[in-house]
């Protein structure tokens, strides 16, 4: 383990090489397969003739490189300098602590936004638009907001909600949390619209842009590898219809995400006063209000296209 921490992936080719100098006198003629190649491995690293330290030995001696032990001299740290580390580091960790209520500076050029006819209120805050900057998609973090659609101008209803959001591709929701004060959101990658199937795609994603600002991406699905009974088929295949359950807007309310309890990781209702947030195995979330507040009542709603 101490030679793995110092050379990395390094000693695990080294290792393997000697190995297979271990095993060059396999007959190769009996080895068709996989499984044949690693039983006869097993046969010589299993046999009471095998002695680990004759491999490790021999992984270190390559191209007149010095003995391990030499080596391992050179390179692994002494006490001395292994308290000095740990003495720094718990330095930097009374620091983060005493900081902790500091105020967060942006780390991201703040988007800029469009001030039109409509005011807009929740991306006035420098820390915000930083935020979005920085967990927007790379060919986006240069665009510019324009508000598109606002509760306080366009009134609480899903019809104008559409109206005003289904020619536009990559918007921005941010809505206001009266429970909590925070500003939560997501970013939709396809209009919304009404439609019987989800849509969107995995640069879509949710966030919390205020207090404590947080974002959860798609995380992606896996396969079921070729060894896979039909079992592990059918349930991958229900594990991906979560995993890519992005976009979804009916008559009656619109979402992003869904858990296996059919919760979302944001969703509004069609008059745009509640909201929930969960847990959702699309974008693997905290709920987005807030800890334990997964209902909650929604303030102003606006919705923002990049241009």
């Amino acid at each position: 383990m101490d030679i793995f921490t110092i050379d990395g992936s390094k000693f695990m080719i080294r290792l393997g090489i000697s190995l297979l100098e271990k095993c060059r006198n396999i007959k190769y003629e009996d080895v068709n397969d996989a499984a044949s190649w690693w039983s006869k491995v097993r046969s010589i690293t299993h046999s009471p003739n095998f002695v680990f330290d004759d491999v490790l030995k021999r992984a270190y001696g390559f191209r007149g490189i010095s003995k391990l032990p030499r080596q391992l001299n050179k390179r692994i740290p002494q006490r001395k300098d292994i308290d000095r580390m740990i003495h720094s580091n718990q330095k930097h960790v009374r620091k983060d602590v005493e900081d902790s209520n500091a105020a967060i500076v942006p780390t991201f050029p703040p988007i800029e936004y469009i001030n039109g006819d409509i005011p807009s209120e929740l991306v006035k805050p420098t820390l915000i638009r930083s935020k979005l900057a920085e967990w927007l998609p790379l060919a986006l973090k240069s665009s510019v907001l324009e508000l598109i659609f606002s509760t306080g101008e366009h009134g609480r209803s899903l019809e104008q909600f559409y109206s005003h959001c289904e020619k536009s591709k990559q918007t921005i929701l941010l809505l206001e949390v009266l429970q909590t004060g925070a500003t939560i959101g997501m970013y939709a990658s396809d209009p919304w619209h009404v439609d019987g199937q989800v849509y969107g795609d995995g640069t879509c994603f949710l966030f919390r842009a205020m207090p404590d600002p947080v974002c959860f991406k798609w995380k992606g699905g896996g396969g079921s590898g070729p060894s896979a009974t039909n079992a592990d088929v059918e349930l991958a295949i229900e594990e991906l219809a979560l995993v890519e359950n992005f976009m979804t807007g009916k008559s009656s309310y619109i979402s992003m995400g869904i858990n296996r309890e059919g919760g979302s990781g944001l969703r509004l209702n069609e008059d745009l006063t509640k909201g929930m947030s969960s847990y959702t195995v699309s974008f693997d979330n905290d709920p987005l209000a807030g800890e334990n507040v997964t209902e909650f009542d929604v303030g102003l709603v606006e919705v923002y296209r990049l241009l």
